[in-house]
């Protein structure tokens, strides 16, 4: 299809884009300081779900929105988006460092 802007129709299917905000957890001894509070989107083609990876654990299915605990000095997680013929996308990676 001829178009003066080809940029406006390109795009890479399955990416994910991931929103972190960071909130102090409930004031237990059992629970971690803070949370990892996310939100996920994509625009993956017959999107079936999303997953999330914690650390070098397994996949397991995620919601758009989840919490994360975070009891490491530095905590990993990634997030894919899975379609209807179990195709995966992207793995980005989120990283999150105690300060100081």
């Amino acid at each position: 299809i001829p178009i003066r802007h080809r940029e406006r129709i390109e795009w890479t299917p399955n990416v994910v884009a991931v929103s972190v905000e960071i909130k102090p957890g409930p004031s237990s001894t059992d629970e971690p300081g803070y949370w990892a509070h996310c939100s996920v989107r994509s625009c993956t083609p017959n999107f079936k779900e999303y997953q999330l990876r914690l650390g070098d654990g397994d996949w397991h299915p995620a919601d758009e929105k989840f919490a994360v605990p975070l009891y490491q000095d530095v905590n990993e997680f990634r997030v894919r988006s899975v379609n209807l013929f179990d195709v995966t996308g992207p793995e980005p990676l989120v990283r999150i460092s105690r300060g100081g």
